[in-house]
């Protein structure tokens, strides 16, 4: 099986910058973000990484129907989550 173009072209660019810094994969699944964000997948962190996604909070990468984000960006959003004390990304979660 051979990777659409898109997302070939990403995990080259994506991997090349974040390959020593984190050791797994590059881009990770909507359903992986969401359970490195909020600690566990369920609909309702299912629909909040969603939400972030289509307001352009969480950067990521778009392959037809799916969506593929930065292990890096993980890292980001989570100092931002540590510096309110996880409040917003909570709220997010509830909605």
């Amino acid at each position: 099986m051979t990777l659409p173009r898109l997302h070939r072209q990403a995990v080259v660019l994506v991997g090349a910058l974040a390959m020593d810094r984190h050791p797994g994969p590059a881009l990770l699944a909507v359903r992986d973000a969401a359970t490195a964000l909020f600690g566990r997948w369920t609909p309702g962190t299912r629909d909040a990484t969603y939400r972030l996604l289509k307001k352009g909070t969480l950067a990521s990468v778009r392959d037809g129907r799916k969506w593929w984000i930065p292990a890096e960006e993980i890292d980001r959003i989570r100092s931002m989550k540590g510096a309110d004390h996880g409040q917003n990304m909570d709220e997010e979660a509830a909605r």
